[in-house]
């Protein structure tokens, strides 16, 4: 009699999703299927979290923005927009958008002095302080006034058929005319008032913006330059009174680009084209601005895509999810591929969903989301691999429109007419799937020997944490036919979900209770050279882990 020989396939999956390479030669330790799950502190595949609806009435419309506007260090303020509105709050949805109509609603939001500043293409940019309204950036400029004397530099906006992207800045001194004058709407061109000249300023309007080094950065909206504020000063792009400008046509690797984000790291200004970067130095003196750096065949293509991950910066590139990271000592920036295990399947999806790409990175529990249209990707971040590639999982069913990281460590998501925060185990009071599915595998690399011997599985052990009262799906199928299925039933317990977190809950972490379930086993069949494994659970309220897995088997002749 043949003994049956023990494979142990300790945390399977543990080094995620590999759609890029050939699904015969890699072992078990990647999956062709990784849906909605992260990856705890000890590598094991586990149930994500999910959609906890916080909004008690939901608002017409996708919530497209959601921001967490810090009005100051004790005092913070959850922003979003959605159906061409502007709201603040979470459980309930309080219009802020005041006298305002805009058109749209994908605003980049940022802090800027106590106050939450915001831009989108074609909208005058607006601000708010506090509980209030929004208003626009030019209503913080005072009315000019009718026969009064003006200083040099002093600013004011049109009384009359006012535009609200532009303010006018006294450049000769003089009195004012009885009247108010025709003001000139060419970007910096001159209006004569009586004694006194004015200069034209036109604040721009373009679809991003930054704060940093304590100035507003913002793109004019023809995406080829950048406006920088006063010190201090929102409302101020004047180089009079301390702005200026910055002309990307003459800088671009080959001639031509347009700016899709901005980014300040390790004080540098970077700026992000389509299809080139450029690296600023010394953005806390705008007059002293060089450039370091300028990196051709890489840019970004999302603006919502770009993440400060503490030591680096995450974007989405042409080719995938990029990492730039600077090596002080070498005084160089390497640019690293972080997705290349999944890049095909993930670029296409997001180039035919661009418009709607969201991102959000999570200190707590380790990992960046990118929104590609119907999936959101999981980069885990916890423990970079030697090769420089995040370990990814892929969600779906996750009704997720938007997202910010809150400074309390709330993930808040934003979705159809709601607001909910990533918590739980349940989307929205609904189930979700859990799954996984292993490449074709013929154990070569547990023994060279045995990879051209039939393979002759007779018994299934599962190791699990959590999951108690679930149904789990186990699937097997050899030589690339149809797949076998079976269900085991895990035992009736209870967890303390509240209590168990996803990053915490190693095997003497284990909170609420819970109790490894040893040996879920189950019988098998049938034979051949190449086995795929898998497994589905549905998830509804618990979570769940995957320790590892014992297949007991036999092994047959060779075949040739």
């Amino acid at each position: 009699m043949t003994a049956l020989i023990p494979v142990t396939l300790q945390a399977p999956g543990f080094l995620g999703l590999n759609t890029q390479d050939s699904a015969i030669g890699i072992d078990f330790q990647w999956g062709l299927v990784a849906d909605n799950c992260v990856f705890d502190d000890t590598g094991r595949i586990s149930a994500r979290k999910g959609f906890n609806k916080i909004t008690s009435s939901a608002v017409t419309g996708d919530i497209e923005q959601v921001f967490e506007y810090k009005e100051s260090a004790t005092s913070k303020r959850i922003i979003s927009s959605a159906n061409a509105k502007l709201y603040e709050g979470t459980t309930t949805l309080t219009e802020k958008q005041g006298s305002l109509t805009p058109s749209n609603n994908d605003w980049k939001f940022l802090d800027f002095k106590n106050k939450c500043l915001a831009w989108q293409a074609g909208e005058e940019p607006i601000t708010k302080t506090g509980s209030g309204n929004f208003t626009t950036i030019q209503a913080g400029h005072t009315d000019w006034q009718a026969s009064t004397a003006y200083a040099v530099h002093d600013c004011v906006k049109a009384t009359s058929s006012a535009n609200p992207t532009m303010y006018f800045v006294c450049t000769t001194a003089g009195t004012t005319a009885g009247s108010e004058p025709t003001w000139t709407t060419t970007d910096l061109g001159s209006t004569t008032d009586n004694t006194a000249v004015w200069k034209t300023v036109i604040i721009p309007q373009g679809n991003e913006a930054l704060s940093a080094y304590g100035r507003v950065w913002a793109v004019t909206e023809n995406k080829t330059g950048i406006k920088y504020s006063a010190l201090l000063d929102e409302t101020k792009f004047d180089s009079g009174n301390g702005g200026g400008d910055i002309d990307m046509l003459a800088v671009w690797v080959g001639g031509s680009d347009t700016i899709e984000a901005l980014a300040a790291f390790n004080d540098r200004l970077i700026i992000f084209g389509k299809g080139s970067i450029v690296i600023y130095a010394s953005p806390n003196a705008p007059t002293n601005l060089a450039i370091e750096d300028i990196i051709g065949g890489i840019g970004c293509t999302a603006r919502d895509s770009v993440q400060d991950v503490g030591t680096d910066l995450l974007f989405l590139s042409q080719d995938g999810v990029r990492s730039f990271s600077r090596t002080v000592l070498q005084e160089t920036l390497p640019l690293q591929d972080i997705s290349k295990k999944v890049k095909d399947e993930l670029v296409s999806l997001a180039a035919s969903s661009i418009a709607t790409v969201q991102s959000v990175y999570s200190p707590d529990e380790g990992f960046y989301l990118l929104r590609t249209g119907m999936f959101t990707w999981c980069l885990d971040l916890k423990k970079p691999s030697q090769e420089s590639f995040a370990r990814v999982t892929r969600w779906n069913g996750i009704p997720i429109k938007s997202m910010t990281y809150a400074s309390d460590g709330t993930l808040y998501f934003g979705g159809v007419g709601m607001i909910g925060s990533y918590s739980g185990y349940n989307d929205i009071a609904a189930s979700y799937i859990m799954a996984y599915k292993s490449p074709w595998v013929d154990f070569s690399s547990k023994d060279p020997a045995v990879s051209t011997r039939l393979k002759i599985p007779k018994k299934l052990r599962a190791t699990i944490y959590g999951g108690f009262a679930y149904s789990i799906t186990f699937l097997y199928a050899f030589d690339f036919n149809s797949p076998t299925t079976f269900s085991v039933s895990t035992p009736v317990g209870t967890t303390a979900a509240t209590e168990y977190g996803i990053g915490e809950y190693g095997i003497g972490e284990y909170s609420g209770g819970a109790q490894a379930i040893a040996q879920v086993a189950a019988g098998l069949g049938k034979s051949g050279q190449h086995l795929q494994f898998g497994y589905s659970v549905t998830i509804n309220g618990n979570p769940i882990a995957f320790q590892k897995i014992d297949l007991l088997m036999k092994l047959g002749r060779s075949i040739n």
